[in-house]
């Protein structure tokens, strides 16, 4: 197997990845660029190159999901010829072995891929991908219709009316990701768990589904979104009670209201299809008749994580997407070790929440470990540490014509590993 400038893919290139993922002395370890690394690599021990095709890793204890997180694309494996050609540019120059070759990248207009004759993977149908941008929901569904574009993926809701009345357009809807709002919890009057209740008794999340969703969703009642293995559907959600929300400001001190800072970002993500500031305007009023005044920061998509990674805001649009194993939501969005960073930025610390998680990521027996995640997932939800609004779907079209897509929670050219187009 070759990477797409034709570097060997084997145990040192494995080791060399590893190694830049582990070693901050490394001259490809680029620091405030590599989030994940700690997260993916921390249980490792030990790696080395056992001969050209074998690598062998030693963990510092059990740890069930590693072979997950291995899975996962912010472990990918790239081309160590490219990763010393490019420095920190690999990016923006990306060489990996995947079925489609990067090509270009043009910003805010398209990215190109072609075909990879030589994947490991068997016969590539398509000769050439390219990935549109195309912001406005309007333009993105016309063009579809019009035959401009094969393929859209992160459809706005409002459009799948129109899409699906128009025969020669397949749309596809999977399971949704997580869209709330995390909650700084160290902050006053945040960290009094009455009010972080309140944030969310308040908001009538079935209309804000229905309206501004389409209905393509449902109410958020876990942590954990349900394109996770173990996600708990008996847990009873939250209801919509502004009575219940203005007893418990009242209880906690904050009968009068406050008001807070709320830190959104301007445009879709895979998470929330409509954009952040849509979400926060519509949650705005339901606040406001309890007494909580939001006063909302628009932001790009740049700055709003720069925001969230520095911890500056009272309360920040966000959610979570994939599939994986459990832990990656958990220990990443919950657990001490990661207080504030992308994954938790809730600014929360429970040593026996800290314990639920390392046990049940050591637990190797699946249903113990199912059964382990459930109480987590009710311990989590009664602290609200965020607003979990909803489960959003994951809205995509294609043309009649556009055969054998590979639908995932993450969408990436890896979709069209198998696709092919009739004539």
């Amino acid at each position: 197997m070759q990477f797409h400038d034709g570097t060997p893919v084997d145990a040192d290139a494995v080791v060399f990845n590893i190694d830049r993922n582990m070693n901050e002395s490394s001259p490809f370890y680029f620091k405030g660029k590599m989030a994940n690394s700690s997260i993916r690599y921390g249980q490792v021990a030990s790696f080395r190159a056992v001969d050209p095709g074998t690598v062998e890793i030693k963990l510092k204890g059990p740890y069930a999901p590693f072979l997950v997180i291995l899975a996962h694309p912010t472990a990918g494996i790239i081309s160590p010829t490219a990763l010393k050609k490019y420095g920190e540019d690999i990016a923006k120059n990306p060489v990996g072995t995947g079925a489609f070759k990067w090509v270009e990248w043009r910003p805010n207009e398209t990215i190109t891929f072609e075909k990879n004759p030589n994947w490991w993977g068997g016969k590539v149908n398509l000769d050439k991908v390219i990935f549109r941008n195309v912001p406005e929901p309007s333009v993105q569904t016309a063009q579809l219709q019009a035959g401009a574009v094969n393929f859209a993926a992160g459809i706005n809701p409002d459009s799948i009316p129109i899409l699906e009345k128009d025969p020669n357009v397949v749309v596809y809807k999977t399971s949704g990701d997580l869209n709330g709002i995390k909650i700084r919890c160290d902050k006053k009057p945040f960290d009094d768990l009455r009010v972080r209740q309140a944030l969310t008794y308040a908001l009538d999340r079935e209309t804000i589904t229905k309206t501004l969703y389409a209905g393509l969703g449902r109410i958020a009642n876990s942590p954990l979104p349900p394109n996770y293995d173990g996600q708990d559907t008996s847990i009873k959600p939250i209801p919509y009670d502004p009575d219940k929300a203005k007893s418990l400001l009242a209880e906690a001190g904050y009968g009068s209201g406050f008001t807070m800072r709320v830190v959104s970002f301007n445009a879709p993500l895979t998470v929330n299809p409509v954009g952040g500031d849509k979400l926060a305007e519509a949650l705005q009023p339901y606040w406001a008749k309890v007494g909580i005044q939001a006063k909302i920061e628009s932001l790009e998509i740049a700055a709003w994580r720069a925001k969230r990674l520095a911890g500056d805001f009272d309360i920040l649009m966000d959610g979570y997407e994939g599939a994986g194993d459990p832990d990656d939501v958990f220990y990443q969005g919950y657990h001490s070790d990661t207080y504030n960073t992308l994954g938790n930025a809730t600014f929360y610390k429970d040593p026996k929440l800290d314990d639920m998680i390392v046990a049940a990521r050591r637990e190797f027996d699946p249903a113990k470990r199912r059964a382990m995640y459930i109480e987590i997932q009710k311990y989590i939800y009664d602290l609200s540490l965020w607003v979990y609004v909803n489960y959003v779907d994951i809205l995509m079209a294609g043309n009649k014509n556009v055969k054998d897509v590979k639908f995932g929670p993450q969408f990436s050219v890896r979709a069209f590993e198998t696709a092919w187009i009739a004539s």
